[in-house]
């Protein structure tokens, strides 16, 4: 079965992650998780709930793009590609 991949980009200027406000923070990062407008209807379009976007936060692999910002990404086996 195939694994569709969910992955974030985190901007450094930003203890589970409680969601407030159009805001979530990081226990992981201790840094504040925010959301464009963009991604937020790209969850829509995606079915993709904050639980799916906490759980990636504080459970998902890291690769970082540099000093400042990295990817986070996980498989999750229910969803389909």
């Amino acid at each position: 079965m195939p694994f569709f991949y969910y992955s974030i980009l985190m901007a450094y200027c930003v203890k589970t992650i409680v969601a407030y406000d159009n805001c979530m923070y990081s226990n992981r990062f201790l840094l504040e998780v925010r959301l464009s407008q963009h991604a937020r209807l790209r969850m829509v379009e995606r079915d993709i709930s904050e639980e799916i976007i906490i759980d990636l936060v504080e459970t998902g692999a890291t690769q970082y793009k540099d000093e400042k910002r990295l990817w986070i990404y996980k498989a999750y086996s229910d969803r389909n590609a």
